[in-house]
C-alpha cells in the first residue's frame, strides 16, 4: 500500500462489482476467519492463505473501516462503475436543453450524496449538514451547467468547440463542493487519529479531518471526472469524422457508451489509488495535545495514521 501499483491493485479488488453480491452470511463467515486468525496467528483447520485474503477482500468492499457496519450497496465503490456509467450517458448524450441539463445534473449529484456519505470517514454525518451539502451541490451543478451552456451558445465558432467540456466543469465544482458539504463534519470536529504501530486511537483531530477531505476532493472530484466527461468527446469529435458513424445514430451511441464504460473503469481505480485509504501525517502538523504523545513503547510519536475514506 506504500506504492502506487499496491494501491492499484486493491482498488481494483474493492471496486469490482461481484462483491455486490456478497452476502451476510459471507461476511460473517469471513470475519470469523480473520478474527481467528488475530487471536491465533495462522488460519483457520482447512483455509490457506489464499482463503485468508480473500476473507479480508470481502470485508475491504463490504465493510466501513469506521462503522465496522456493511455499507450500502449503491453507495459502495463497486456500485459506482453500475451507477455513473447511464449518468454519464445521460449528461453527454441527453442533456440537451436547459431542463435536461438541470435533470442530469440533479441526478448526478444525488448519486454522489449518497456515495460521499457512504464512504465517509468518519462514523457519523449530521443529517442538517447532509441536507445543506446536497442542496448546495445540485444548485452548484445546476446553475454552472445552464450558465456555460448559454456562454457557449453566444460564443463564437472556434469557442464553441469547448462545448462537450462543459460538462468536466460543472462536475469538478459541484463534485467538490458536494464532498466538502458532505462530510463537513469531519473538517469542524476532527477525526480519529491512530498509533502507526498499535492502531491505538489517540484523539481526534481537524487538521486530520481537513486533510482526509481534501485528499479525497483531489482524487474524487478533479481526477476523476477526467476519464469520463473529458475523454468520450475527444473520442466522439474523432469517430463522426467517420461515414459509417455519421450515418448511423445506434453506432454512434454503441461507440459513446462503450467508451464512457472504459474511461470510468479505468479511471476510477487510477483515482482512488492517488492516496492510501489509510494516510500518515506528521504529529507536527497536528493540534497541540499531540505534540507529546508516545506510543505504548514510550517513544515519542512522529507520526500518526488517518482513515482517509473514499
Amino acid at each position: 500500500m506504500n506504492e502506487y501499483s499496491g494501491r492499484l491493485t486493491n482498488m481494483l479488488e474493492m471496486i469490482d462489482p461481484r462483491t455486490l453480491f456478497i452476502g451476510s452470511d459471507e461476511v460473517a463467515a469471513a470475519r470469523q476467519d480473520l478474527d481467528y486468525f488475530k487471536e491465533h496467528g495462522a488460519a483457520p483447520e482447512g483455509k490457506g492463505d489464499a482463503d485468508m485474503w480473500d476473507a479480508k477482500r470481502k470485508l475491504g468492499a463490504v465493510i466501513h473501516p469506521a462503522t465496522d457496519e456493511e455499507m450500502f450497496i449503491p453507495g459502495r465503490m463497486s456500485a459506482f462503475l453500475p451507477m455513473n456509467v447511464p449518468i454519464c450517458f445521460g449528461m453527454l448524450t441527453l442533456a440537451t436543453t436547459p431542463m435536461s441539463t438541470v435533470f442530469w445534473q440533479w441526478v448526478n449529484q444525488s448519486y454522489n450524496v449518497v456515495n460521499n456519505y457512504t464512504n465517509r470517514s468518519s462514523k457519523d454525518v449530521d443529517d442538517v449538514a447532509l441536507a445543506k451539502a446536497y442542496a448546495l451541490a445540485v444548485g452548484a451543478s445546476c446553475g454552472i451547467a445552464v450558465a456555460a451552456g448559454k456562454a457557449m451558445a453566444k460564443a463564437p465558432p472556434a469557442v464553441r468547440m469547448l462545448g462537450p467540456f462543459v460538462p468536466y466543469l460543472a462536475v469538478i465544482t459541484a463534485g467538490a463542493s458536494n464532498v466538502g458539504f458532505t462530510r463537513m463534519d469531519e473538517i469542524q470536529n476532527g477525526i480519529p487519529v491512530m498509533d502507526p504501530t498499535t492502531g491505538d486511537v489517540l484523539g481526534v483531530s481537524k487538521a486530520a479531518g481537513f486533510e482526509a477531505v481534501k485528499s479525497t476532493i483531489v482524487s474524487r472530484s478533479c481526477f476523476l471526472p477526467i476519464f469520463p466527461l473529458v475523454i468520450p468527446p475527444a473520442v466522439m469529435l474523432m469517430a463522426r469524422k467517420l461515414k459509417a458513424v455519421q450515418a448511423s445514430r445506434p453506432l454512434s451511441l454503441v461507440i459513446e457508451v462503450t467508451t464512457i464504460t472504459c474511461c470510468m473503469g479505468l479511471g476510477l481505480p487510477c483515482a482512488l489509488a492517488i492516496f492510501p485509504p489509510q494516510m500518515s501525517m506528521d504529529i507536527s502538523k497536528l493540534e497541540p495535545e499531540f505534540q507529546n504523545k508516545a506510543g505504548k513503547d514510550g517513544k515519542k510519536l512522529t507520526y500518526v495514521h488517518y482513515n482517509k475514506g473514499l
